[in-house]
């Protein structure tokens, strides 16, 4: 008799319409990716990418087509890191009201971006044969942004059946970043000839520059969840996340050629001109560095795109 009171008292799977009427509050863990392009964060990597690309690129084309060297050649091992995702980490704890409504707060901890080491080796060859080779390696080169997302959410869903529910759910709070770029280089130039090599000259230097803000959180979208039995279940949810910080501050600093400076203010992008005798550039990098007179326009830090999540869920 003991045997079947026991039986009879044990959860078994597919009850789970059952066990929402009993147990009113959830807890859930979710891990997943969100879409993110900041692209006025991205424009650093974009900036620096063009201001190389005329400083060394261009520069010994024109130096060929001048006829002031015979040839040219670039080599490249690796790339600089950009921000096109954020990885999502996710605790949220969930009460039902009836009705099939809901209401919940959660905790989103979002990473994104990376570190990465580069090189670039540029050879002119002049018409006597004799080598300039310049080496410019990049270690490390690092974009990177954190986020915290607390939010309150409101759900609304219906069971499919015994075993699923179906759920959409929108959420707001605010979203609290920080984020960091970084260059540390070091530049190579040595020529050489059939007999010797020479070193010519060497330098290096690094820059870092931080920035924090906060701003709001929006997120609209839908989950599907499969009981499993015994309170637990395992779900997948997606939506899009909108996501902005719209002032932002922070600070810098810079090393080169054995001189340090450092400085803090306000995020701007700013524009500027390059002009050589080889060719002109208008680029445009994000900043924290003041700069009487100069060309600046509002920064703002976008983490918003389409996420996707699974989780596991405890009811309680």
């Amino acid at each position: 008799m003991a045997v079947l009171l026991l039986a009879a008292a044990w959860p078994r799977p597919g009850t789970g319409a059952t066990q929402e009427r009993q147990k009113r509050f959830q807890l859930e863990l979710s891990f997943g990716f969100q879409a993110a392009d900041p692209a006025g964060l991205n424009s650093a990597v974009d900036a620096d990418v063009r201001v190389q690309y005329l400083l060394y690129d261009r520069h010994l084309e024109y130096l060929r087509s001048s006829g002031q060297i015979r040839s040219w050649s670039a080599t490249a091992d690796g790339e600089r890191s950009r921000i096109a995702s954020c990885l999502a980490l996710e605790p949220r704890l969930t009460y039902r009201l009836g009705g099939g409504f809901s209401l919940s707060a959660g905790l989103r901890i979002l990473r994104g971006g990376g570190e990465s080491r580069l090189s670039y080796v540029f050879t002119r060859i002049f018409p006597a044969g004799d080598r300039y080779v310049e080496t410019l390696a990049y270690s490390p080169y690092r974009l990177s942004v954190k986020g915290y997302w607390p939010s309150l959410g409101v759900h609304w869903g219906r069971r499919l059946g015994r075993a699923f529910r179906l759920e959409g759910y929108a959420a707001a709070g605010p979203l609290m970043t920080s984020f960091s770029y970084l260059s540390a280089w070091t530049y190579v130039w040595d020529m050489v000839g059939s007999n010797y090599s020479w070193p010519v000259f060497r330098d290096s230097g690094e820059r870092e520059e931080k920035g924090s803000g906060t701003g709001a959180g929006l997120e609209c979208g839908a989950r599907v969840a499969w009981d499993l039995g015994h309170s637990l279940s395992l779900f997948l949810a997606g939506g899009y996340s909108w996501q902005r910080v719209n002032s932002l501050s922070g600070s810098g600093r810079e090393i080169r050629g054995g001189a340090a400076e450092s400085w803090s203010g306000k995020w701007l992008l700013r524009s500027e001109m390059l002009v050589t005798p080889w060719e002109s550039l208008n680029v445009s990098y994000p900043t924290c560095r003041p700069q009487g007179g100069a060309d600046d326009a509002p920064f703002r830090l976008d983490l918003s795109g389409w996420q996707l999540r699974g989780g596991i869920s405890w009811r309680l």
